[in-house]
């Protein structure tokens, strides 16, 4: 009897020891870090008429001031009303499309914690908390296209210069009338230049939490995760467009700037995949591939950002 309760109790305290040291090995930390270098999807630049007044025209402006009456305003009334018959006006516009853009991959930095919950011989599994980030700075610039915009503004007439059959009065720039017909003349200006630039600065804090799987193959142990993400995005939008066209040798120029600056907070899911060398039993080294998908664009005053993108991974693993 006295045996077999011996033999019980060694046998207990070798698999309370067997346990405790599965236990063990299961409770370590691994820590993971290193650079990262992540594409993005792209940028939609918005639509944009550059205007200072009224109206979207670049040298004018048509406002309607009540009572069935409309003020016109010219910057050059030699030049932008017709000599030939001063009924009519011209303005030149300039808009920029929406248009789609590439933007430029962004360094940034990965780290990660990972703590085992379930071992089966070489399958390991983990759960992972992650932050990854990207820092994108970038330029981009677009040219405007150019249009003429006509009015009609018989039966009423611009004032002349010099009396009747003269040509529209230099002097004069601004006239009321009761009259409101516009039509527009879509060959191109070319004495008109137009051009749109803009300025990224953008932080990507990205947020994760996750599983990791873990599988020994010959010397290397291959790695795939994935999981739900927060993505914290401090950015700065810089918009400033210009225009410059001549009239008997003088360039009338215009400029307008915009700014967005502000914090965008968006949800979305992270997948990835990678290769570990090990050196020794605390510490390996690896290489792999993110994508992080993020299901809505960042939109700011001008324009609207795709975030989701590939990022390619390099980092060093210590095992605590």
């Amino acid at each position: 009897m006295k045996k077999f309760i011996l033999s019980t109790l060694i046998a207990a305290a070798s698999t309370a020891g067997v346990i405790a040291q599965d236990a063990s090995e299961n409770a370590n930390w691994r820590v993971s870090v290193g650079p990262s270098y992540r594409t993005f999807e792209g940028v939609e630049l918005k639509a944009f008429e550059l205007a200072p007044g009224t109206n979207t025209f670049l040298n004018g402006s048509v406002t309607d001031v009540g009572a069935g009456n409309y003020t016109y305003t010219v910057e050059d009334s030699v030049r932008q009303v017709d000599n030939a018959s001063l009924d009519r006006i011209e303005y030149q516009n300039a808009r920029l499309d929406a248009s789609d853009e590439n933007l430029q991959d962004a360094p940034g930095a990965t780290l990660r914690f990972s703590r085992p919950l379930i071992r089966h011989n070489d399958l390991v599994l983990d759960l992972e908390l992650s932050l990854v980030t990207a820092f994108l700075n970038d330029d981009l610039s677009a040219g405007a296209s150019t249009t003429t915009t006509q009015f009609d503004i018989s039966p009423n007439t611009w004032p002349s210069q010099g009396g009747p059959g003269g040509g529209p009065d230099p002097d004069v720039t601004t006239q009321t009338y009761s009259v409101y017909n516009r039509s527009q003349i879509t060959s191109p200006i070319s004495e008109v230049t137009a051009r749109v630039n803009y300025r990224f600065n953008m932080d990507v804090y990205t947020l994760g939490a996750g599983l990791n799987a873990r599988q020994n193959v010959g010397p290397v142990q291959l790695t795939f995760g994935g999981g739900p993400t927060l993505s914290i995005i401090p950015y700065d939008a810089e918009r400033s467009a210009t225009a410059a066209w001549a009239s008997d040798d003088t360039t009338f120029f215009t400029r307008r700037d915009d700014a967005d600056r502000d914090v965008a907070a968006h949800a979305g899911m992270y997948a990835r995949a990678g290769v570990q060398w090990p050196v020794t039993e605390r510490l390996a080294f690896g290489a792999g591939a993110r994508y992080d998908w993020i299901p809505r664009d960042m939109n700011t005053d001008f324009t609207s950002f795709d975030l989701s993108g590939l990022s390619a991974v390099l980092n060093a693993t210590f095992t605590f």
